[in-house]
């Protein structure tokens, strides 16, 4: 019997909830369906973008900001993964 192959694509796509994909140096590489729609924006603006800058109006200093890029910086460091627990994130 043949195995079926596996379109990685489409269950990242799939996947529930906001995911995005993002390289060691901290740069966007996809982002699903659901992170772009609750980002408002379309993918061609987030895939290639470095990550820190994603939120220019933020203060880059924010405590927030600075856990999410240890942890991201930790696990592209490591190859394991980091985990940062639930955050608060008004949108204005």
């Amino acid at each position: 019997m043949k195995v079926p192959a596996v379109d990685y694509s489409a269950v990242f796509q799939a996947l529930p909830g906001a995911v995005a994909l993002v390289t060691p140096q901290l740069i966007y590489a996809d982002a699903n369906a659901e992170f772009l729609r609750i980002r408002g924006l379309a993918r061609e603006q987030v895939v290639g973008r470095f990550v820190p800058e994603d939120h220019p109006e933020k203060d880059p200093a924010e405590p927030l900001l600075l856990r999410v890029l240890a942890s991201l910086r930790q696990a592209a460091g490591t190859g394991e993964r980091s985990i940062v627990a639930l955050q608060r994130y008004d949108r204005e």
